[in-house]
């Protein structure tokens, strides 16, 4: 099964378009992103109180099976790692080089 059809990446963003635009090219986002407006439902939904917030939820969408909240760079290594398993292919870093285990937003 190819990696495009068992995973999916799409990044919700609480920022205005003009806010995000920089940070999307600075980060070289590749996946779509949604803008949300206030009152923020999906954040609602999912009790976001930190961002960045990530979340590795099943296709079925039942189940979410690791959530990342705040800047945790071991909790993100490990999504990369199952999403990586999941598509796949080799895990990718998505940090340049040493970066701290936490770093407050």
């Amino acid at each position: 099964m190819a990696g495009a059809d068992v995973l999916s990446v799409i990044g919700i963003a609480e920022d205005d378009e003009a806010d995000l635009a920089p940070i999307a090219q600075e980060l070289e986002l590749t996946f779509p992103i949604a803008l949300e407006p206030p009152p923020y439902a999906t954040s609602t939904a999912y009790e976001v109180m930190t961002v960045p917030t990530l979340f590795f939820v099943r296709n079925d969408g039942a189940r979410i099976e690791l959530e990342s909240a705040g800047f945790a760079r071991d909790e993100i290594l490990e999504i990369a790692r199952r999403a990586a398993a999941l598509a796949g292919t080799e895990p990718v870093n998505p940090f340049p080089g040493d970066v701290p285990s936490f770093r407050p937003g």
